[in-house]
């Protein structure tokens, strides 16, 4: 999403609007949770601005169900819902179906059943006794229970991830001896499975724009056809895990990798292959200061974010960590939050408006960066973080002069160095007519131009 100033001008006056900081600041947090563990493993923004997260929530024993939690954009809950049957769950992808509801990946090791909290299970168990099925649950936007679907053999099944189709229908992937591809419609019935090789116990999966499938595991990047036919293989670093994998506008692909949690000199990888796996470039992203690389971003305007678990000193409990870097690794800004006790980050998403939620766990009750007391062991922390000043708004500054025949107006334009901005004018607010577009070199752009005396209106908006 494009981010704009707009700002009305008269003759003689000058008009300042001033971006963030560039570092970011926590907007709202929230707390969930009961009173054993409680974990947020996926978050999702919903299409009117809203949130959902999900997670594992333990009520007895290490047994623990699905907790899916709606929020509004300001994090105030609409409904929640506990999913499971007599045994344990573990939740691992949560999806928007497009109609407002959402769809939702894990691991099962129940039988059809309830424990009498949660929206039940009434599908099988495919495994024997003690394994886990890959377990498929829809929820319309009210959050009721739609249907639920089993997958898998009678092995065990685990770290499911499910992706949305563009052309309707779902697709899934789980590891084990019996890992497999499988196509769902829309009612979540299989249309086809194909057996596949994943390796390690973390995995992602996206669809390519093509309709082809990129899965991304500890050792390698694989592009499958639309049938499940792997097209090629691009290797891993040997012991990096998979945090993230995009397509691009150019049809290159970029996926984020890190070593294995708590080594020395940790830092993240980004590499970039193309549309056949070729290796284009690969570029180290120092993060010294965390333990572990839990989740990526790539911001619409360039460079990575990257997220885990940090520590603000060697000696520190761990805390949620995340760092923004540009085009050329260097280090924008870092950004830590926590309690007194122990924060860990398991995900996190872009917001619409620029910014970023994070979710996990944390055991702090109100302390330093945390405002709400905790429930349990640990519990839901939600931290729903403003962009920053590169996502933010530029500040612009206009002076108007007249004179007879002629409106001039001197346009000042501060913004983030080497970023493309583009500021157009309008005398009704609908209509609106480019005035110059231009690189802010040095971070700003001043210059002189005569516009029509009837342009009342300006914005300026970064250049993609």
């Amino acid at each position: 999403m494009q981010k704009l100033l707009l700002l009305a001008v008269a003759s003689g006056f000058a008009f300042s609007i001033h971006a963030a900081i560039l570092s970011p600041t926590i907007q709202w947090q929230r707390t969930f949770g009961g009173n054993k563990g409680d974990t947020v493993f996926a978050m999702l923004q919903t299409p009117d601005g809203g949130f959902v997260v999900g997670g594992d929530s333990e009520y007895y024993y290490e047994n623990d169900d699905f907790l899916v939690i709606r929020l509004d954009s300001t994090g105030n809950t609409l409904w929640t819902r506990r999913i499971g049957g007599i045994n344990g769950e573990h939740l691992t992808t949560l999806e928007s179906t497009g109609d407002g509801g959402v769809i939702i990946a894990g691991e099962s090791t129940s039988p059809p059943s309830t424990n009498g909290l949660t929206i039940g299970k009434s599908s099988p168990l495919l495994g024997l006794p003690g394994s886990a099925d890959a377990w498929v649950v829809r929820l319309d936007s009210n959050g009721n229970k739609l249907w639920d679907r089993s997958f898998g053999s009678a092995n065990s099944e685990h770290d499911p991830i499910l992706q949305p189709l563009q052309h309707g229908g779902f697709i899934l992937a789980f590891g084990g001896p019996s890992a497999a591809l499988v196509r769902l419609d829309p009612q979540g019935n299989s249309l086809w499975s194909t057996a596949i090789s994943v390796s390690g116990n973390k995995f992602q999966l996206k669809e390519a724009t093509n309709g082809d499938f990129l899965l991304l595991d500890w050792s390698k990047l694989v592009r499958l056809s639309t049938n499940g036919v792997v097209l090629w293989q691009h290797p891993l670093v040997p012991g990096d895990w998979p945090c993230a994998v995009f397509e691009t506008k150019t049809n290159t692909i970029i996926f984020g990798t890190a070593p294995s949690p708590y080594a020395s000199n940790y830092f993240a990888r980004v590499t970039t292959v193309d549309a056949m796996g070729n290796l284009l470039f690969s570029r180290q992203l120092l993060a010294q200061e965390f333990d572990l690389v839990a989740a990526m971003a790539l911001p619409t305007n360039g460079g990575v974010i990257i997220s885990g678990i940090a520590r603000a000193t060697p000696l520190s409990d761990i805390d949620y960590g995340v760092a923004r870097f540009d085009a050329s690794t260097n280090r924008i800004w870092t950004f830590l939050a926590g309690g007194n006790d122990s924060e860990w980050l398991r995900t996190m998403i872009q917001t619409c408006d620029g910014g970023l939620l994070l979710g996990g766990s944390s055991d702090s009750g109100v302390s330093r960066d945390k405002t709400e007391p905790g429930f349990g062991e640990d519990d839901f922390w939600v931290l729903k973080i403003a962009p920053d000043a590169i996502n933010a708004p530029p500040r612009l500054q206009i002076v108007r002069s007249s004179s007879p025949g002629s409106v001039s107006h001197t346009i000042s334009l501060t913004g983030v160095s080497n970023h493309l901005y583009a500021v157009d004018g309008s005398s009704n607010l609908m209509q609106w007519v480019p005035v110059f577009t231009n690189r802010a070199t040095t971070g700003s752009i001043q210059t002189n131009l005569t516009i029509d005396a009837g342009t009342n209106y300006f914005r300026a908006r970064l250049v993609p």
